[in-house]
């Protein structure tokens, strides 16, 4: 919200700034504003599940990855 504010003040109300997790949902912000989220009960699910695979010793030399999906989502 701040640097839409300083780009505001600057004269670049044309420039878009997009935030990324979503968290800006839990504050409900006046103004419109857009951000990329994704489920947040996955993302935790899936980032404990892989810690404790790794506490298990199911894998320990290499680093594992996990891609879940993301959206734009636009409020305001």
């Amino acid at each position: 919200m701040e640097a839409q504010y300083l780009l505001r003040n600057c004269g670049r109300a044309d420039v878009r700034v997009v935030g990324y997790d979503d968290i800006i949902q839990e504050f409900k912000l006046p103004g419109a504003y857009a951000t990329v989220g994704t489920d947040k009960q996955k993302l935790a699910k899936t980032a404990i599940r892989l810690l404790m695979e790794r506490i298990n010793g199911a894998y320990e030399k290499e680093s594992r990855k996990q891609v879940l999906g993301v959206k734009l989502v636009e409020h305001g």
